[in-house]
């Protein structure tokens, strides 16, 4: 795979893990639910459907060849989120 399609995947990794972090943030009332009935199926679906999104852009751009690197993006995207969301929610707090 040349370095443009690497970069492109990386990329698309990284904004996919933030904005799935974002994702997860805006239904946390369904996943953390008293219901487990309701939270195991708002996770499985949440689950599912990211992961299907995720490999048909990843077709998209590299025909879905999926590297541990692009887990280390995904990694490091949602965990530039939960940073960024506690700041923000820190400084609009005080």
């Amino acid at each position: 795979m040349n370095i443009i399609l690497q970069i492109k995947s990386l990329s698309f990794s990284f904004i996919f893990g933030f904005i799935f972090a974002f994702i997860i943030g805006l239904f946390y009332k369904l996943i953390y639910n008293k219901n487990k009935f309701l939270r195991l199926i708002s996770s499985l679906i949440l689950v599912l459907l990211g992961v299907i999104v995720y490999f048909l852009i990843l077709k998209k751009i590299n025909n879905a060849i999926f590297h541990v690197y692009e887990v280390l993006s995904i990694i490091v995207g949602y965990t530039l989120e939960i940073v960024i969301n506690t700041y923000i929610v820190k400084k609009t707090n005080r």
